[in-house]
């Protein structure tokens, strides 16, 4: 399986609490599976210019209900810049009801030279309408046609309807709707072995599917099979010697095509043409065709290894099926921060904190480091800074340390500050000290780091160097 991450237009929130709008941004993230040109990974997934199109069906509460039932979003394209997937703005969340997020990918631009659409790839006929994906007949063939792998979520509820409204992020989880194969060979005979080509006769390659949206889970049909071609993998007219018992050779990278059931395999076959030399003889040509009318599926999300191997007096067929690689890639694309663990001042570090007024006085000598740690959660992927805004006395009476005035977040972090000024007679001096976050896609945004018991109407802390009399 696969996941991808979204973020969403802004909706005027509604004041009133238990109606319309939360005024939380809904966010999403995504996983995401794959190898090789043909096959996304996490990397290529999030390649700059992909997109996912996104639908969320909201079930409204009541007739009354100030948002009504509907696509809440409708097909909306988020669009990765290489770390995340922002929309143009955010839907925010509503504060009952119950959504079904669903989606798929709309662009494969891994290769920006030539960008892939879904429209593009299955041409007319590829659309949603009633609650469900059409995807036209679509013939896969050895040349000539992209290798698009395209990729269908699941549904995902999110019920808003009880007491505890569930704010969090959105996990979508994206299926494969094609298998992959390759083909591999190797020598473990005796003899001498030139391999010439290889071809896969009779492989349904053109077929249709349907996505229905409408119950509690994607489900998907596969149309009947519509014809069949052979896909032929030549090394040349000489043929490419086999090394005995050497690793095996790949005559191709993953194909993708439609998946294959045992019968579809039923007058399917491999013909396989090489030479040979035994010992002590004269080098001979060869050919061998196996059938594959008892070859197990090839499933949607597997890729398949069809393996050769030359043996004496015969060449055994193996596939073996190697699962998608899945990793998980958490975006985030909201302007809510969240903080599990709000800035404290580390003991002994200052001469003393008021945590319900938010004010921190500094030792005021060279050597002492006041250090306050925290840990901001979210936006994944994004970083934190560190600043000091001047309020009294000298605008440059308090200084960072170095390698500690920015960071990631969702680590644990550290900010260590000193005082700079050491006159026998100097005023008062007051900082407060911000941090901000600057996201994936470019926003900054100051963050709210105090403690509980900190008075609401108090939102920095205030780093105090008290006067010097001399």
């Amino acid at each position: 399986m696969l996941a991808a991450a979204v973020a969403f237009m802004t909706l005027l929130s509604c004041e009133e609490k238990g109606m319309g709008l939360a005024g939380v941004p809904i966010v999403m993230a995504p996983t995401e599976a794959g190898q090789t040109k043909a096959l996304l990974d996490g990397q290529t997934f999030a390649a700059e210019g992909n997109q996912i199109k996104v639908y969320d069906y909201f079930t409204a509460p009541s007739a009354d209900y100030e948002v009504p039932t509907d696509y809440y979003i409708n097909g909306d394209i988020a669009t990765s810049n290489g770390s995340a997937w922002p929309f143009a703005g955010k839907h925010e969340w509503t504060t009952d009801g119950v959504h079904k997020f669903f989606g798929w990918m709309e662009k494969d631009n891994s290769d920006p030279s030539s960008p892939i659409t879904a429209s593009g790839f299955f041409g007319t006929g590829f659309g949603f309408a009633d609650g469900v994906l059409t995807i036209p007949a679509k013939t896969l063939s050895q040349t000539g046609t992209p290798q698009f792998d395209f990729m269908y979520s699941d549904i995902e509820p999110r019920d808003l309807t009880g007491d505890v409204k569930n704010f969090s992020k959105v996990d979508m989880d994206f299926r494969h709707l094609f298998t992959a194969f390759k083909v591999t060979a190797a020598n473990v005979s005796s003899n001498k072995v030139w391999l010439k080509n290889v071809t896969i006769e009779n492989l349904k390659n053109t077929r249709s599917a349907q996505i229905d949206y409408r119950g509690n889970d994607a489900d998907i049909t596969y149309g009947v099979p519509i014809s069949a071609a052979n896909f032929t993998y030549s090394l040349s007219d000489e043929g490419k010697e086999l090394v005995k018992n050497a690793t095996a050779i790949q005559l191709s990278d993953y194909t993708i095509m439609w998946p294959q059931s045992t019968a579809d395999f039923g007058n399917a076959q491999i013909v396989v043409n090489y030479d040979y030399q035994e010992q002590g003889s004269t080098r001979m040509e060869g050919t061998t065709t196996i059938p594959l009318f008892q070859m197990k599926p090839w499933n949607a999300g597997k890729k398949n290894d069809v393996a050769l191997s030359f043996k004496d007096k015969e060449i055994s067929l193996t596939c073996n099926v190697e699962p998608w690689e899945v990793m998980a890639d958490t975006l985030d694309f909201t302007d809510q921060i969240s903080v599990s663990n709000p800035i404290t001042w580390i003991p002994n570090s200052v001469e003393s904190v008021d945590y319900e007024k938010g004010e921190v006085v500094l030792y005021t000598d060279s050597y002492s480091v006041a250090v306050c740690n925290f840990r901001i959660d979210t936006p994944a992927g994004a970083t934190w800074t560190a600043s000091l805004i001047p309020v009294e006395g000298y605008s440059d009476a308090f200084k960072i340390l170095d390698n500690t005035k920015y960071g990631a977040v969702g680590v644990d972090s550290e900010v260590h500050i000193q005082v700079t000024n050491m006159a026998p007679i100097a005023p008062r001096h007051v900082v407060l000290l911000r941090i901000t976050v600057q996201t994936a896609d470019g926003r900054t945004i100051v963050a709210d780091m105090m403690p509980k018991q900190t008075d609401e109407s108090i939102t920095e802390y205030k780093l105090i160097q008290n006067l010097i009399n001399g």
